[in-house]
């Protein structure tokens, strides 16, 4: 795959490219919320809804044990697909995006999590995790998951791929590749160095 991004850094080069083989973060990591969603076309977050109105969904989660904060999903399905916990004022119509979903936490997620049953996350650290997993899954459905790659004289030094959400990491991963650029350059020249020594 072509690299969307791609740069020379330390005598390396740097490159970015979407992760064609991305998984689900709702199906391959472990979270401390759940997702409990209806939609007539998509199959989305952890747990498919049987209820037909808000108050009914709310009684779900309620009855799954969610805690508090219980953050409502909205969707947007307009030329893709994106998650947020608040309306999408760029539809002020709703003709694309509507609440599909709910997304909370419960004891049991916590405590499988490895969380302290007598020191539990207040209900704004609740909501400030729960906020970043909607991030992380609508990453996802953007599409929005990529690779990086540090290469050397056409040989792969080091790569890792399955980072959502490119513009919230950009920065923090670019110093991790310039980092490993700028070793393998040093190292590279130690080499030499002693190479020429002897």
């Amino acid at each position: 795959m072509e690299p969307f991004e791609q740069y020379e850094h330390a005598g390396c080069v740097i490159s970015f490219h979407y992760d064609e083989y991305a998984g689900d973060p709702r199906r391959e990591y472990d979270h401390n919320g759940v997702m409990r969603c209806k939609h007539g076309r998509y199959e989305l977050g952890d747990v498919q809804a049987s209820a037909d109105t808000w108050e009914e969904l709310l009684e779900e989660a309620r009855d799954d044990g969610a805690l508090e904060p219980i953050l409502p999903l909205y969707l947007i399905d307009h030329s893709g697909l994106a998650m947020r916990t608040g309306p999408f004022h760029e539809d002020p119509g709703g003709w694309d995006s509507g609440r599909v979903g709910v997304i909370y936490a419960t004891r049991e997620t916590l405590l499988a999590g490895g969380h302290d049953p007598e020191n539990l996350p207040s209900s704004e650290q609740l909501a400030e995790w729960l906020t970043a997993e909607v991030a992380e899954y609508s990453a996802y459905l953007e599409g929005d998951v990529f690779c990086w790659t540090v290469e050397r004289g056409g040989e792969i030094i080091e790569s890792c791929c399955g980072y959502y959400d490119y513009c919230a990491n950009e920065d923090y991963v670019k110093r991790e590749c310039e980092a490993i650029a700028e070793r393998e350059d040093k190292s590279s020249q130690q080499l030499a160095a002693y190479t020429y020594a002897h």
